[in-house]
């Protein structure tokens, strides 16, 4: 089995009103802190908690494109806990002190 190396990062309700820039400057962040890691930033705020990030790991994908067959499918190994709460913390962090720093 793989290992999880994608995640879909939701951001807090209060970060909703935030420019998008600033928004992409935290993503940023978070990738030059785990490069191994890819990240994206879920849109809607449906999903968004009141006070903290969430981040999701992406467990599998059907058609990676490795085959270029839409039938392909892999499962990931679960992650680490200790990884959520890392990455967690990462973007409670550069919220903090303002991404633009590093």
């Amino acid at each position: 089995m793989r290992e999880v190396s994608e995640f879909v990062v939701i951001f807090p309700r209060r970060l909703f009103s935030a420019s998008p820039e600033d928004r992409d400057l935290l993503m940023a962040a978070l990738g030059r802190e785990y490069p191994g890691y890819k990240f994206e930033r879920y849109p809607l705020r449906e999903f968004a908690h009141n006070d903290e990030f969430r981040v999701i790991p992406m467990m599998g994908v059907v058609g990676d494109g490795i085959n270029d067959d839409p039938e392909h499918v892999y499962i990931c190994d679960p992650v680490a806990p200790e990884v959520i709460q890392d990455l967690v913390s990462t973007l409670q962090l550069y919220e903090g002190v303002g991404a633009a720093v590093n």
